[in-house]
């Protein structure tokens, strides 16, 4: 019987986003007349894809669908670093014989992974997907998440194109291909190219080859988003199970742990929530009446709060300050407390020492001598993580990024209070679930 209906194919359902996605299409089905969705999803930790997506599909985020939704769910097992995305055959005929749109979403989004993981993770197997969406001869559009850091260039306007690059992606593909060296030689590949970390490095080559790949062929939208955080109203208000990006950074201060932060406090922060991402991804795969030439592609687009919806450095971290040291769930190390946000400096340094890194260090040594070698090993993975935490975020903390975005926050989008819906969901949905050993699944 002939397919007449939307058939999606997506990637990256296990992750943050890609929940968030597949629950919004899945709300809103009969708006776009949904008949299937293809998830594809790698077996992992002795879980075939099937199993992993069972478990997947237990997350509060699926909480308001309505019984039954997993049957318009077909789990494809599959491999994005592997020729033909490493799916059967049969499995592989059914997805491009009946698929009309494809979203990928998948990705490595750590800053510091390994170059062969984010080189595989987010230029490989992007470019697997274009390879299968030219296989589909139903396809109406491809929707390839990329991220809004890709634009480098700071304090000035950043405008929806291509990133630039010193030389060919493809050169750089090549030599990031080759390189089994420590991490840390990768610096002057990212020092060449204008970027801070493997994640957005990586991300900035997709971008070009996933284009040049796709061609003529296949209908193509790159949507950017920029800080991704909990959800503003769908599934519901707050929610999130990724304890990486801003998460980490509210759990760091939240807990009283992070005392000492990086940055400018005039730095404007651009932070989305994740359903207004899925709600641009979809709207570039559905286009609605308007005047936007859909008929161009490649489409590239900032998903981002911009500079008028923005927010603060200082008034982030001091919004984080007084609500957990108004929780009534408290389960904070000590006290809230930021003492210091500049530059790294002598001044930053000092207040490390004192504020992390001495308090750290005395505490372990007394575990030490009382014997509990796990507690002391503990408080020195937190000295380690609190470096982490603000060395990774110095590039997003110093810098304002000035994104020049097509797409727009839906109506009545209001920065403070998101803020505060970003708190709460973090404590709730991550700290409070952390100390009942449930723990967290990060977005992947």
């Amino acid at each position: 019987m002939a397919v007449t209906g939307t058939v999606i194919f997506m990637t990256g359902v296990t992750g943050f986003l890609g929940k968030v996605l597949l629950e919004e299409l899945l709300r809103q089905r009969s708006k776009y007349s949904l008949q299937k969705i293809f998830v594809l999803v790698r077996g992992r930790d002795g879980e075939d894809a099937v199993q992993r997506f069972a478990a997947v599909a237990q997350s509060e985020c699926f909480s308001r669908l309505p019984q039954g939704w997993r049957d318009s769910v077909t789990v494809v097992d599959g491999d994005l670093t592997k020729e033909e995305c490493g799916i059967s055959p049969a499995a592989q005929k059914a997805v491009t014989d009946s698929t009309t749109h494809i979203f990928n979403c998948a990705a490595n989004v750590k800053f510091d992974s390994a170059v062969a993981d984010a080189v595989d993770a987010n230029i490989t197997s992007s470019l697997r997907i274009v390879q299968l969406a030219k296989t589909c001869p139903r396809l109406r559009r491809l929707v390839h998440t990329s991220t809004a850091y890709v634009a480098a260039d700071q304090d000035v306007p950043l405008e929806e194109v291509l990133p630039r690059l010193p030389r060919s992606a493809t050169e750089v593909y090549q030599e990031l291909l080759s390189h089994r060296n420590p991490a840390s030689s990768i610096h002057p590949i990212l020092d060449e190219c204008g970027y801070p970390n493997i994640y957005t490095l990586t991300k900035a080559l997709a971008e070009h080859l996933v284009v040049e790949k796709a061609g003529s062929k296949v209908p193509l939208s790159i949507v950017r988003p920029s800080i991704i955080s909990s959800s503003w109203k769908y599934p519901f208000p707050g929610w999130i199970d990724s304890g990486t990006g801003l998460a980490a950074f509210v759990m760091a201060i939240g807990s009283g742990a992070m005392r000492v932060v990086i940055g400018r406090a005039d730095t404007m922060l651009d932070i989305i929530p994740v359903d207004e991402v899925a709600r641009h991804l979809i709207e570039e795969a559905f286009p609605p009446s308007t005047t936007a030439d859909y008929s161009i592609s490649p489409r590239i687009l900032f998903s981002t709060a911009t500079l008028s919806h923005a927010a603060r450095l200082d008034s982030t971290t001091k919004g984080i300050v007084d609500h957990f040291c108004q929780s009534k769930t408290p389960f904070t190390i000590r006290q809230p407390k930021v003492r210091y946000s500049g530059p790294r400096n002598a001044a930053y340094r000092c207040h490390e020492l004192m504020s992390h890194d001495a308090p750290l260090l005395a505490a372990s040594a007394a575990f030490k001598l009382q014997g509990k070698r796990k507690q002391a090993e503990k408080l020195l993975r937190l000295m380690r993580t609190l470096k982490f935490v603000n060395t990774v975020f110095e590039p997003y903390t110093l810098a304002t990024f000035d994104f020049r975005s097509s797409l727009q926050l839906s109506p009545g989008f209001d920065t403070d209070n998101y803020l505060t819906t970003i708190n709460d969901g973090v404590e709730k949905h991550l700290m409070v679930k952390a100390r009942r050993g449930k723990g967290t699944q990060a977005g992947k």
